[in-house]
């Protein structure tokens, strides 16, 4: 598992997070770096819910499980 703010919250120096974010954020503005999302679902319903929960517990997606509304 991987967390923006770990280094923060394991007593590094989180005035480093803010250029540490500004480096990942520049090449996602100009669309060199995306997420990957390759399971769209359609509105934000229990139905949908259970159903990306369902796939996230196998365990094998790839990227993103993502709920449009």
């Amino acid at each position: 598992m991987e967390m923006a703010f770990s280094k923060t919250l394991n007593g590094g120096d989180f005035r480093s997070q803010g250029s540490i974010l500004e480096d990942v954020a520049a090449p996602v503005v100009v669309a060199r770096v995306r997420a990957i999302a390759n399971i769209r679902l359609e509105g934000l319903t229990g139905e949908t819910m259970r159903a990306a929960h369902d796939l996230v517990e196998t365990a094998r997606t790839i990227g993103k499980v993502v709920i449009a509304t």
